[in-house]
């Protein structure tokens, strides 16, 4: 279980977290994930993601022995913007949303955020 914190005091929309690594030979992005296992990847979608601290259950069964995970979140601002945050802490700009960004199947499986 990881806890993710929109610290705005908007919500954000189609919030996708994907589990990368931040050590090892292995997926570093949510894009690495998407070119080796679009429909597999670690990741949950979220529709809205409110203010404040939420959890969220990652599915398992992924990791490898000698890597050290992280987490990114891309994500729809109120204005219409989409960004990733990187598990490194960096933000950029997405060209388009998440949802397509990743190359992520529809009809999506929304899973609900968990307050913390």
């Amino acid at each position: 279980m990881i806890s993710v914190l929109n610290r705005s005091d908007e919500p954000v929309y189609e919030a996708v977290i994907t589990m990368v690594y931040i050590q090892g030979a292995a997926p570093h992005t949510g894009e690495a994930w998407s070119e080796i296992a679009p429909q597999d990847a670690p990741r949950e979608v979220w529709a809205v993601l409110p203010p404040g601290e939420r959890r969220v259950t990652m599915p398992g069964g992924w990791g490898i022995l000698t890597g050290r995970v992280g987490a990114e979140i891309a994500f729809t601002d109120r204005a219409g913007a989409s960004w990733v945050r990187r598990a490194t802490g960096a933000l950029e700009e997405l060209p388009t949303d998440a949802i397509d960004h990743y190359a992520i199947s529809r009809p999506l499986d929304y899973k609900p955020p968990i307050r913390s």
